[in-house]
C-alpha cells in the first residue's frame, strides 16, 4: 500500500465514458473535497492510497488479454472528517500503468510523507475500517484496535510530528507543505500551556530560509509566545549558538532546541550583521565544508554585512504585528543603558523607534474587508548600529557594544482614493475615528459666563491635572467643531456605514497611544493640536456642499455650517477657498505684450471633484510632513534634547545640538513591510503599482531560492548542473520598460493635453497588445479592460480612474490658496505639495531623464513613475544586503481563530511565491534526508 495525495479536478478520465471503470461497471465521479478538516472547505486535494493488481475486470476478452499482464492501481479516496464514513465505490477507482504514468506527469499525484501516512491512519481511517493487508507496511499494527474507545476515535494529535523545517520532508510539494501548516497550526492551540512543548509556536514552521507565520488571529494574553521570558529563551540559545559559531541559518531541525518564531529571525539577522561587522573575512551564518573555497562565487554575497528582513502577505496576514516585533527584538538586543530618564530628554532612540508605530498606524491605517489594521501603505524600516572594537570573538559582552545609533521610514503608495470612498464594511483612516475620542467625557459640559467650556468628568491623575486636562479637551473639541457632531454627520466617514473594528480594540485607546508617542517623539503640543486640527478640517471639507448658477456656473454655499470651521482651520477665508475650487484660471499672451489671466467657470460636478482632490492632496502631504518628523526623531543625530522640533517639513535641525561620531553608522537592518499581491473583482490603477512591487520583489526572491540552493549541493559536494529557473523579467518589461511600458505609457498621457482613460486604453492595446503577458481580447477592449499575467496568474484590470489617479495633482488655484494660508502649518503643507525641480526618470531607468512635461503641465513627477523609481532604489537596498523572509498567511478570510482553510492558504503559498521556490527544490533534489 502506498499513500498519496491526489488532485481528482485533474484526471484525464474524469467523465469520461471510455475511460475505465469499476467491477460493477459504474463511472468514478469526483467530489470537490477540502484537506482534513471540513467538509465544506474545496481544495484541489485530497489524501488516499492504493495497491496494485495485475488484472482488470473487463467485459471484452480482447481487452482482457491485452491488460492481462499489465498493473493496475486501485486507489482509495479517505474520509476527510469525522463525520464521513462513506466506504462506497464513490470513494474507490482503478486506473491502468498507462493513466498512472499520465497522473504522475501533470502532477495530480504526490506521494504523502512518513509522519503524514501514519497521521491519515489515526486521523482519517480510525472511524473506517478498510480490509487491507500490506505485507510492506501495516498501519493498523500501530493502533490498538481492541481499546480503540470513542477518546481514542476522535484524537486530532497523532503521535508523529511534521518537521519543524518543511526543507526536510522527504516528499516536497504543496499539499504536504499545506498539510504540515494545517497541523502546527491546529496543535498549537492544543498545546498552547508552554513553549517547553514546542507546540506553542506552530503557528511559526520554516521552509529552508523562509519563516511561514499563520496569523492565530488571537491574542497572546499570558505572554506564552511573545513574553519577556520567550524574548530571553531565544536571546540566550542566539548567543549560545553565536559563540560556538554553529549555524545561523534557520535550521531550527540541528542543534536548536527552540521552534521557529519571528524572534528566531531577529536573533539570526542581529548575530549575522554582528559577525560580518567584527569578522569580514568569516562567515559564522554558514557551515562551511570541505568543498568550499576561499574563490568561492558566491563568498562576496555571503560577506554582506547589512541585513535585510522582507515581511510579506495579503492584507490580514499579519504583516504589521510581525514588523513590531522585529522592531521590538531588535531594539532590545542593542539598547543601551540611560543616564537620564525623562520623557522627553534623552529619550533613548530605541523607544523612539518602537513609538514610531503608532503615528504611522493612525495616520496610514484602516480598516478594511480583510483585516480591522491593514497599513494601507508600504514601508522601508532601516535601523543603523554601531559598535566598539574587541578581540576576542567569544567575549561575553559583545552584544553589549553593538548599539542602535538612529533608523529611518521610508514609505512607499499610500492609498489616497480611501479618504473619500471606503467599501461598505470598511473604514477611512483610524485618525479620523480616534478625533472623536477628545469627546469622551466632554458631552456634558456647562458654559460660564465667559463661555469657557469646563468638562464634568474627571480623567487620571490628581484633581488639577484633570480640571486642565478637561478644558484642553474640551476647547479642542469646540474648535474643531466637533461638539455638535458625530461620526455619522461626516461624509468622509459615513460613506460605508462603519464606525467600530471587529478585533475589539477601541479607538480611545490607540488615540491615548498615539498623544503618547507624539510626545515622545518630540512633537510640541502646539504642533500636536496643528495635526489634528487639518485632520479636522479634512472632515469638514467633505461635507462643503455648492450652489448651482445656470448652466455651467456654481458657487459654494456660504450658509453650510461645515465651512466655517474649515476656513478657521485652514487660515483661508470663505471667498478665497469659492474661487479656488470654483474658478480655474488661465494664461494668455507672452513677450513684449505681456500676459494676461483670465478665468473660467467650473460645474458643480467640477467643483466637488476640486474638494477630493484637496482633501487628498492635503492628507498625503500631512502623511509625508509625520513621515519627516519621524525620521528626524529617530535619525540619532541629537544628542542634548530629545524634542526634536521641525524645521523644513519635519527635517532635524543642527542648531543646539551636537553631532554623535561615535556612533556613526557601520551597518544597518532593514525592514521591509510591504503589501501582498492583490486580485479583486474590479482592479484598478492601485493594484497595479502593488502587483508590479510584488513581481519586482518575486524576481529578486527567485534569485534568493535558487542561490541558496546552489550553496546547499556546493557544501555538500553534490555535482549539480544550472537549473532552469521561472523568470518574469517580461512581464517587469511590460509594465516599466521605457517606453512601450504600460506605466510609461500611462505616463504620457498625463502630460497630453485632453488625455482621457479612453485615449489611455486605445494607446495601451496600440502598443501592448503583441506582448505575450498582456491579454485584451474583443469583450475587454469594449469594456476598457485588459489583463496581465503575473507570476501569480493573470489579473484583468479596468483601466476607468487609471489617467486622475497618476495624475494625483492639485489644481494650482487651490495650491496657491493654502500657500497663502494665515496657518503656518498649513504653509509647510503647502510647500510639501510645491513640485519639485527635477523628477523621477522613466519607469525602468533609474539614471536617465525624461524630457519636460507638455505645456501646462505641472513638473510633479506622475504616481507611477515616482513609485517605480522608488522601487528601484528599495531593490538596490535589499540587493546590497543579506536578505531574511517572512511569509504571513492568513488562515481564513472570517478572521477568527482556529480555522483553517487549506485552499486559501495554498493560494497565498502560490501568490507569494513559496509553491515556485518548492518547485525549484523539486527541479534539483526533491528527496532530502
Amino acid at each position: 500500500k502506498a499513500y498519496v495525495w491526489i488532485r481528482p479536478s485533474g484526471l484525464p478520465f474524469k467523465g469520461s465514458k471510455s475511460g475505465f471503470g469499476y467491477p460493477n461497471g459504474k463511472i468514478y465521479a469526483f467530489r470537490r473535497r477540502g484537506a482534513p478538516g471540513k467538509s465544506s472547505e474545496s481544495w484541489g486535494w485530497t489524501p488516499g492510497f492504493y495497491t496494485t493488481t495485475t488484472a482488470i475486470a473487463s467485459t471484452s476478452k480482447e481487452e482482457e488479454k491485452k491488460l492481462r499482464n499489465e498493473v493496475v492501481y486501485n486507489f482509495t479516496l479517505m474520509p476527510l472528517d469525522g463525520s464521513d464514513t462513506n466506504t462506497s465505490n464513490e470513494n474507490e477507482f482503478s486506473v491502468t500503468e498507462t493513466q498512472m504514468n499520465a497522473l504522475l506527469d501533470s502532477g495530480d499525484l504526490m506521494l504523502a510523507n512518513h509522519w503524514e501516512e501514519h497521521d491519515f491512519v489515526t486521523r482519517l481511517e480510525v472511524e473506517t475500517v478498510y480490509d487491507e493487508e500490506d505485507d510492506a507496511y501495516n498501519h493498523d499494527d500501530d493502533i490498538n484496535n481492541n481499546s480503540m474507545d470513542e477518546t481514542s476515535k476522535n484524537a486530532t494529535i497523532p503521535s508523529d510530528q511534521p518537521p519543524r523545517n518543511l526543507i526536510h520532508l522527504t516528499h516536497l510539494h504543496e499539499p504536504s507543505v499545506v498539510h504540515a501548516l494545517r497541523h502546527r497550526y491546529q496543535n498549537s492551540y492544543d498545546e498552547f500551556i508552554s513553549l517547553q512543548n514546542n507546540n506553542a509556536c506552530g503557528i511559526y514552521t520554516d521552509t529552508g530560509p523562509i519563516l511561514l507565520a499563520v496569523n492565530p488571529f488571537k491574542s497572546d494574553d499570558k505572554g506564552i509566545l511573545y513574553g519577556k521570558e520567550t524574548k530571553e529563551k531565544y536571546r540566550d540559545e542566539g548567543e549560545r549558538r553565536w559563540q560556538r559559531g554553529e549555524s545561523g541559518d534557520g535550521d531550527q531541525e540541528n542543534g536548536s532546541s527552540l521552534p521557529p518564531h519571528v524572534y528566531a529571525v531577529a536573533d539570526r539577522t542581529f548575530r549575522t550583521m554582528v559577525t560580518r561587522m567584527y569578522h569580514k573575512d568569516f562567515d559564522y551564518s554558514c557551515k562551511r565544508s570541505q568543498h568550499s573555497t576561499p574563490n568561492d562565487n558566491q563568498q562576496t554575497k555571503r560577506e554582506k554585512t547589512n541585513q535585510s528582513v522582507l515581511v510579506s502577505g495579503e492584507s490580514g496576514a499579519g504583516k504589521t504585528v510581525t514588523t513590531k516585533l522585529l522592531m521590538g527584538y531588535l531594539a532590545e538586543l542593542s539598547e543601551r543603558p540611560q543616564e537620564n530618564t525623562k520623557l522627553s530628554v534623552n529619550m533613548s532612540i530605541e523607544r523612539r523607534v518602537l513609538e514610531s508605530n503608532p503615528i504611522m498606524e493612525s495616520f496610514g491605517n484602516a480598516r478594511t474587508v480583510r483585516n480591522d489594521n491593514s497599513s494601507r501603505f508600504g514601508k522601508y524600516i532601516e535601523m543603523n548600529f554601531s559598535s566598539t572594537p574587541f578581540s576576542s570573538p567569544t567575549n561575553q559582552t559583545e552584544e553589549a557594544k553593538i548599539s542602535l545609533v538612529g533608523a529611518s521610514v521610508e514609505t512607499y503608495l499610500l492609498e489616497k482614493v480611501r479618504l473619500v470612498h471606503q467599501s461598505i464594511g470598511e473604514r477611512n483612516y483610524h485618525i479620523f475615528y480616534e478625533l472623536f475620542s477628545l469627546k469622551r467625557g466632554v458631552d456634558s459640559y456647562v458654559q460660564d459666563g465667559n463661555d469657557n467650556i469646563h468638562d464634568k468628568v474627571e480623567i487620571e491623575g490628581n484633581d488639577e491635572t484633570s480640571q486642565i486636562a478637561n478644558e484642553s479637551n474640551a476647547s479642542l473639541v469646540d474648535k474643531f467643531g466637533l461638539l455638535n457632531y458625530d461620526m455619522e454627520d461626516f461624509r468622509m466617514i459615513s460613506n460605508s456605514d462603519t464606525y467600530d473594528r471587529r478585533d475589539g480594540v477601541s479607538d480611545f485607546d490607540t488615540f491615548r497611544d498615539l498623544k503618547r508617542a507624539m510626545n515622545i517623539m518630540g512633537f510640541t503640543k502646539p504642533e500636536q493640536n496643528a495635526v489634528l486640527g487639518v485632520t479636522a478640517a479634512l472632515l469638514h471639507a467633505s461635507n462643503v456642499t455648492f450652489h448651482e448658477i445656470g448652466e455651467v456656473e456654481c458657487a459654494l454655499d456660504m450658509d453650510n455650517p461645515h465651512l466655517s470651521y474649515l476656513v478657521d482651520l485652514l487660515g483661508i477665508t470663505k471667498e478665497d477657498l469659492n474661487k479656488a475650487l470654483c474658478y480655474y484660471e488661465i494664461v494668455v499672451g507672452r513677450g513684449a505684450s505681456g500676459e494676461e489671466n483670465h478665468f473660467r467657470e467650473l460645474s458643480q460636478s467640477q467643483a466637488e471633484k476640486g474638494v477630493e482632490a484637496l482633501i487628498k492632496a492635503t492628507y498625503g502631504a500631512l502623511f509625508q510632513y509625520l513621515v519627516g518628523r519621524i525620521n528626524a526623531s529617530i535619525s540619532g543625530s541629537d544628542t542634548t534634547d530629545g524634542n526634536v522640533s521641525n524645521r523644513g517639513h519635519g527635517k532635524s535641525s543642527n542648531v543646539g545640538r551636537k553631532s554623535r561620531d561615535s556612533n556613526k553608522k557601520e551597518a544597518s537592518i532593514g525592514i521591509l513591510d510591504i503589501f501582498g499581491f492583490e486580485s479583486f473583482e474590479v482592479n484598478s490603477f492601485e493594484q497595479l503599482c502593488i502587483n508590479y512591487c510584488n513581481e519586482a520583489l518575486q524576481q529578486q526572491f527567485n534569485r534568493f531560492v535558487l542561490r541558496n540552493e546552489q550553496e546547499e549541493y556546493h557544501r555538500e559536494g553534490i555535482s549539480w548542473s544550472f537549473i532552469e529557473f521561472p523568470e518574469n523579467q517580461d512581464v517587469l518589461e511590460l509594465i516599466d520598460s521605457k517606453g512601450s511600458g504600460i506605466l510609461n505609457i500611462l505616463h504620457d498621457q498625463c502630460r497630453t493635453p485632453g488625455a482621457s482613460d479612453k485615449t489611455f486604453a486605445l494607446s495601451l492595446y496600440d502598443k501592448c497588445s503583441s506582448h505575450s503577458r498582456f491579454e485584451a481580447d474583443s469583450r475587454q477592449v469594449a469594456q476598457q479592460l485588459f489583463a496581465v499575467n503575473h507570476y501569480a496568474g493573470s489579473v484583468e484590470y479596468n483601466v476607468e480612474g487609471f489617467v486622475e489617479k497618476n495624475r494625483d495633482e492639485l489644481p494650482k488655484e487651490a495650491t496657491d490658496l493654502l500657500l497663502s494660508s494665515k496657518n503656518e502649518f498649513v504653509q509647510t503643507l503647502a510647500k510639501i505639495l510645491q513640485p519639485e525641480n527635477t523628477q523621477p526618470s522613466a519607469a525602468g531607468s533609474s539614471k536617465s531623464t525624461r524630457p519636460g512635461p507638455s505645456k501646462g503641465a505641472s513638473n510633479r513627477p506622475t504616481v507611477g513613475i515616482q513609485f517605480s523609481s522608488q522601487l528601484h532604489s528599495l531593490r538596490q537596498k535589499i540587493d546590497d544586503t543579506s536578505p531574511h523572509y517572512i511569509r504571513c498567511l492568513k488562515p481564513n478570510n472570517e478572521l477568527v481563530p482556529n480555522v483553517f482553510d487549506s485552499a486559501l492558504i495554498a493560494n497565498q503559498l502560490r501568490c507569494a511565491g513559496v509553491i515556485e521556490a518548492l518547485r525549484v527544490s523539486r527541479l534539483g533534489y526533491p528527496q532530502r534526508y
